[in-house]
């Protein structure tokens, strides 16, 4: 039943554990990208950010550079904010293959990548990240909707 599925998705935020739902987006034709990620806890909304990424390096990572760039921004919020576990909803599987391969995938080499890999192994440190797909669960695709768009309103507001 649904409440199961519920109450199954209710347990870390019983426990204090922040939800981050992290999205990036990247808009080819400009060169442009964004980050946006929310925060829930108890299944509310406590905290959101977007912005526009200006490192060149994440740029040309295009799609998959706005990606790690808004699970850095999230694990960032975590630490600063004295969270020392947290749960994270993401969509891209490329972000998780380059956190478990490193920058030794056969995908092409480069600062990006080693950018990404260097800053996440020391945040990774001082965090327990536990990494779910948003695909698996219906509650996780509505919030995860948010964090897209709010990866897309400042590439918007760029271009307007």
């Amino acid at each position: 039943s649904d409440d199961k599925l519920d109450e199954h998705i209710y347990v870390d935020w019983k426990r204090n554990v922040p939800v981050i739902y992290t999205d990036g987006s990247y808009d080819q034709a400009r060169g442009l990208s964004g980050y946006g990620y929310v925060v829930c806890i108890e299944g509310k909304i406590i905290f959101q950010d977007s912005g526009i990424i200006l490192d060149s390096d994440m740029i040309n990572l295009q799609s998959l550079g706005s990606e790690v760039f808004a699970l850095l921004r999230a694990m960032e919020w975590s630490i600063s904010n004295g969270y020392k576990e947290i749960k994270i909803i993401y969509d891209s599987v490329g972000v998780i293959s380059l956190i478990t391969n490193g920058n030794d995938s056969k995908a092409k080499k480069s600062r990006g990548r080693a950018k990404f890999i260097s800053v996440y192994e020391k945040y990774a440190q001082y965090l327990t990240i536990h990494f779910q797909h948003r695909s698996e669960n219906e509650l996780f695709k509505h919030f995860h909707a948010y964090a897209h768009n709010l990866s897309r309103l400042p590439v918007g507001l760029l271009s307007s």
